[in-house]
C-alpha cells in the first residue's frame, strides 16, 4: 500500500446548534457568527444514524480552521454527537460535479460507522442504487489511520474498497472524499505525534499511547547493516548502507509482541505525516523490516535537523514505495 500525508493539529469544539422553525437547523458559534445551514436531506441523514429521538441541539460543530479547511476543501461540515460520533459532510467532485457524502467516524476507536450518497449527478445507468448497502456498506468498519485504496475485482486487505463496474471516476471521487475526512478527523483530534528525536510511539487504533521504542533500546539488540539501492521517482537512483534493527524485535523489547500478535496491520507513521501499511507477517519474517538509525555510517536526522531519525526499510519493497522517513509512531489495527 502507498502513503499519504495526513494533518494534525488541537481539537476545538466551539459552536453550538439551535432548531430552525423550517425543519432545517442552522448553527450560531459562541461568539455570533452563523455557521451554514444543514439541508433537509442532511437533517435526514443525520437523524437516521443518530436515531429518531435525536436533538440537534446536543450536536456541536467542529470548527474547520486554517490549513485544514483549504487542504481538505471537500469537507464542508464536521459534527460531534454525544456519543461521540463525528458526523462528516463532503463534496468530492465525480465524473458529473460533486457527489454530496455523510461519513460518520466513531471517535472512541477512529472506526468508521456509515456512509450515506445524499445527492449526485452521476449518470445512473453506471451508479444505479449505489446508495444503498451493497455500495456504501464496502466504507463501513474502516480505520481512519489507513487511507482506503481501489481495486478491481476483489478487495484482499482491509482498506480495499472494490469499485462500481463501469465508474471508476465516480468511485475514486467517493474514496477520496472519505479519505479527505480522515484526514480532518485526526487534525480535530488532539495531535497524533510530537516529534521527540529517537522515540517511537506504540498506539492502538482509537489513538491511544500503549507504549514506545527509544533509540537507547535500539542500541542493546542486535544490530544489522544492509546495503540497498534505492530507486524511486522522486530521489532517483540512491546508495544506502542502513544500521539498525528488526521491526519485530523492537516491538517485543517494548512489550508490545502480543500487541502485534493480535493485529491485523501496523500502520508506520513518519512525522512529515507519510503513512505506510505492514501485515504482521510481513513483520514477522527473519529479514525484511527494519528499523533505521544510520545511513552510510551517520546518525540520521530528523526533518528539524537533529540526530535521532528512525526509518523504516522494507527489503520486499523492490522501489521503496512503503520506506517511511521520521517515524514517529505505530499504530496496531485489531
Amino acid at each position: 500500500m502507498t502513503g499519504r500525508r495526513a494533518g494534525a493539529a488541537a481539537r476545538r469544539r466551539a459552536v453550538c446548534f439551535l432548531l430552525c422553525a423550517a425543519a432545517v437547523f442552522s448553527l450560531t458559534s459562541c461568539g455570533g457568527k452563523k455557521a451554514q445551514e444543514l439541508s433537509e436531506s442532511e437533517l435526514a441523514a443525520v437523524r437516521e444514524v443518530l436515531g429518531l429521538d435525536a436533538q440537534p441541539e446536543d450536536i456541536t460543530e467542529e470548527a474547520l480552521k486554517g490549513d485544514t479547511a483549504e487542504k481538505y476543501d471537500s469537507v464542508k461540515k464536521v459534527f460531534l454527537t454525544p456519543d461521540g460520533q463525528y458526523v462528516f459532510f463532503a463534496s468530492p467532485v465525480g465524473y458529473n460535479g460533486p457527489i454530496d457524502i455523510m461519513l460518520v467516524i466513531d471517535g472512541t476507536d477512529a472506526q468508521t460507522r456509515a456512509l450515506h450518497i445524499l445527492a449526485h449527478k452521476e449518470t445512473e445507468h453506471y451508479v444505479r442504487n449505489w446508495e444503498d448497502d451493497w455500495f456504501t456498506g464496502r466504507f463501513a468498519g474502516k480505520s481512519a489511520f489507513i487511507y482506503l485504496e481501489r481495486v478491481k475485482l476483489e478487495a484482499e486487505r482491509g482498506n480495499q474498497i472494490v469499485a462500481v463496474t463501469g465508474s471508476t471516476v465516480s468511485t475514486d471521487a467517493v474514496i477520496s472524499g472519505v479519505n479527505d475526512c480522515f484526514d480532518v478527523f485526526r487534525s480535530l483530534d488532539d495531535p497524533f505525534f510530537v516529534e521527540t528525536a529517537g522515540v517511537v510511539k506504540l498506539r492502538n487504533a482509537a489513538g491511544e499511547e500503549l507504549g514506545e521504542i527509544t533509540l537507547d533500546d535500539i542500541r542493546n539488540l542486535d544490530t544489522y547493516r544492509r546495503k540497498i539501492t534505492i530507486r524511486s521517482a522522486s530521489e532517483g537512483v540512491t546508495v544506502h548502507d542502513f544500521r539498525g534493527v528488526r521491526l519485530s524485535e523492537a516491538i517485543a523489547a517494548a512489550g508490545g509482541e502480543e500487541l502485534l500478535a493480535a493485529s491485523r496491520s501496523v500502520v508506520v507513521t513518519g512525522t512529515d505525516g507519510y503513512e505506510s501499511e505492514l501485515a504482521p507477517e510481513e513483520i514477522a519474517l527473519e529479514n525484511n523490516v527494519y528499523l533505521m538509525y544510520e545511513d552510510n555510517g551517520e546518525m540520521m536526522k530528523t526533518a528539524g535537523g537533529s540526530e535521532g531519525a528512525l526509518r523504516l526499510i522494507i527489503l520486499s519493497d523492490d522501489f521503496g514505495q512503503r520506506f517511511t522517513n521520521y517515524v514517529a509512531a505505530l499504530t496496531f489495527i485489531g
